[in-house]
């Protein structure tokens, strides 16, 4: 494959919000990849589109498989945020160069919620369980700092406040971002203790910050 792919991000405060660039790689698109969600939000930013939309195969290895079959079209890759964080960037680099790629990205949930509870990140150690076991936490966070957790159904805030109580980290702050950029948006703050009893409910869409002191 010798052409250029786009690979654009959503941003997470404002979905609308494409750099001159990505906006000419969607209006010059003849394929787009896209989740149902992302292709429901272009359409909305971009009605008048000509390419036609792709699902993402699952599992998502067998896009490999399937590029070859485009490669004499214009094609675009959308992801959310920034594509090279925890993102479709890093499995595409396995098998394109970089020289072949041109990514467009956008403000991550990560960036969103620490701007929402005014928190700097230049000293943020970022975890994701993402279909992972809680016992990764027991090695990462067992010294003393603050931490980005990217986290799933399965691993739930109460799940990770027990664990960290496990640890010893009862005192642990544990910041929520629930839904960001959405209507039901919720920020929260807890100690860890106070999570384990599982009687708060949270969405399936956020990201922790935790502080161990």
């Amino acid at each position: 494959m010798k052409q250029k792919i786009d690979v654009v991000g959503i941003s997470c405060d404002d979905a609308g919000d494409f750099s001159t660039a990505a906006q000419k790689a969607l209006n010059e698109a003849e394929v787009i990849f896209a989740s149902g969600d992302q292709e429901a939000t272009i359409q909305c930013y971009f009605p008048k589109l000509q390419a036609q939309f792709k699902p993402y195969p699952k599992p998502i290895s067998e896009l490999e498989k399937s590029l070859p079959s485009y490669q004499s079209k214009k094609i675009v890759m959308m992801a959310l945020g920034d594509p090279l964080f925890y993102g479709i960037g890093a499995i595409l680099l396995r098998f394109l160069s970089a020289e072949q790629l041109r990514f467009h990205s956008a403000i991550s949930s990560l960036q969103a919620a620490l701007s929402r509870f005014s928190i700097p990140w230049n000293d943020l150690a970022v975890l994701s369980l993402h279909g992972r076991s809680l016992s990764s936490l027991s090695t990462v966070l067992g010294a003393k700092g603050r931490y980005g957790v990217l986290t799933d159904e399965k691993n739930s805030p109460q799940r990770i406040a027990g664990k960290l109580v496990e640890m010893g980290q009862e005192n642990a702050v544990i910041r929520i971002a629930e839904s960001l950029g959405r209507s039901d948006e919720k920020l929260s703050t807890y100690r860890a203790a106070e999570l384990v009893d599982g009687k708060q409910h949270f969405s399936s869409l956020l990201i922790l910050i935790i502080d161990i002191a």
